[in-house]
Formats: C-alpha cells, structure tokens, sequence
C-alpha cells in the first residue's frame, strides 16, 4: 500500500507520496484528498483527536499499522504509543519527578502529557 501525505497550498491540496515527495494529485479539498487515497487504496498518516495528522519529533509523518507506528519507509517506531489526552504519539523518555527521582514514562510530544510511568508516581497523600 502508497503511503501518502496532503500539502495545502492556496486553493488546493496537492496528495504526495510520501517516499518520493512526488506529487500524485491535486484537489480541492482535504476531504477530497482523503477520498482519492481511499480510492486508491493509500494510506494516509495517523490523525490524532482533532483530526491533525501526526508527525513525528523530527517533522515525518506516521502511519498506524497492525504492528504499531511506522515512518513512510516502514521504520517501526520503537517505545512510542498514543497519547491519552490528545491522540497524538507519547514517547518513552526518563523525567525527573517533583521528588528528584528518574522515572520512565510516556510522554506526548504534542501536549506533554504524561503517563505509564515506570516505577510508578506515587499518589499525593499516600503514606509509606
């Protein structure tokens, strides 16, 4: 399956394959857009809750596969999951909590939400 991206332009929105950069169609709209890949059985990059399509740190766009996020080229991102909050991609990263301890935990390169922290926060109020 061509993995495919949209580029607004003043307009019309021009469908790119995404390892090429070449550019396949030119539409009116995003919601032609996204009916033209589907037609043509591409694929189009993750969306998160508000429909943005989500790219990586780095600016490239992700695909959501059965095997879990991927690059264009089929780079399986490793440690990353969706963000809770917004929908966008949380990595895995080490962060240092209000008590100076290092934690693992998934972090929203979106909205920096926080979570799945590993050993866990512990809740305010809980005693030892």
């Amino acid at each position: 399956m061509k993995r495919v991206y949209f580029k607004p332009s003043y307009q019309a929105v021009s469908v790119i394959d995404a390892l090429t950069n070449a550019e396949i169609a030119k539409l009116k709209t995003v919601s032609e857009a996204v009916i033209y890949a589907i037609k043509n059985d591409y694929q189009i990059p993750a969306q998160a809750f508000n429909g943005e399509f989500i790219k990586t740190e780095n600016g490239d766009f992700v695909y959501e596969t059965e095997k879990g996020f991927e690059l264009a080229d089929g780079t399986l991102l490793l440690d990353v999951k969706r963000c809770h909050n917004c929908g966008y991609i949380a990595v895995s990263k080490e962060i240092i909590d209000e008590e100076q301890e290092p934690r693992e935990c998934y972090v929203c390169i979106k909205c920096g939400w926080i979570e799945e922290c590993t050993p866990e926060i512990p809740e305010i109020g809980e005693g030892d």
